[in-house]
């Protein structure tokens, strides 16, 4: 299997417009729904933000010229197979209190019930591959829905593994 499987370009939002966490989740809900049968988006919305409130998964950057990713994720019966979408916000997101900065990269993956190692491996893919630096830069620095596609299929970058800045963090573990 491979992020393309499940990553359709009509999904990558390269000048993603909104300014708030919700609004942003929200931005590519609509989009996968403009592609696929989602019967219901704001229950869907509602899933995912009840998942992200008990855990948040964010891959912080170390200063403004690192980006801030944040890695959304559930599973419902509202989302017909398992998708994924990416954001990209030029000014930054503020996400929570305790981020150290705002979230420009926002990958947000959904899947239904059914499909729980789609789901599994497709969150591990996405957490090895936002884990580098060189990616999350690349990422924030895209310009076509294209190139996004083609640098989450594959693994183009040496497969750094980061220093402790780069371990990804749930907001739960956040230090106040």
């Amino acid at each position: 299997m491979r992020l393309a499987d499940i990553l359709d370009e009509r999904m990558i939002l390269p000048h993603l417009q909104a300014r708030t966490k919700i609004g942003a989740i929200k931005d590519i809900i609509d989009a996968a729904a403009r592609i696929h049968p989602i019967p219901d988006t704001l229950a869907l919305l509602q899933v995912i933000l009840n998942q992200e409130n008990i855990h948040s998964c964010l891959i912080e950057g170390e200063g403004a010229a690192d980006s801030t990713a944040a890695l959304v994720h559930a599973r419902s019966n509202y989302c017909p197979a398992t998708l994924l979408g990416v954001g990209i916000s030029r000014d930054g997101i503020p996400w929570a209190p305790s981020a150290r900065g705002q979230v420009r990269i926002v990958a947000v993956l959904v899947s239904p019930h059914w499909e729980v190692t789609t789901y599994v491996w497709a969150q591990g893919k996405l957490m090895r591959m936002l884990r580098q630096r060189e990616v999350r830069k690349a990422l924030a620095d895209l310009t076509s829905p294209g190139e996004a596609v083609r640098l989450l299929d594959g693994e183009p970058l040496e497969a750094g593994r980061g220093g402790e800045s780069d371990r990804p963090r749930g907001i739960s573990d956040a230090v106040p």
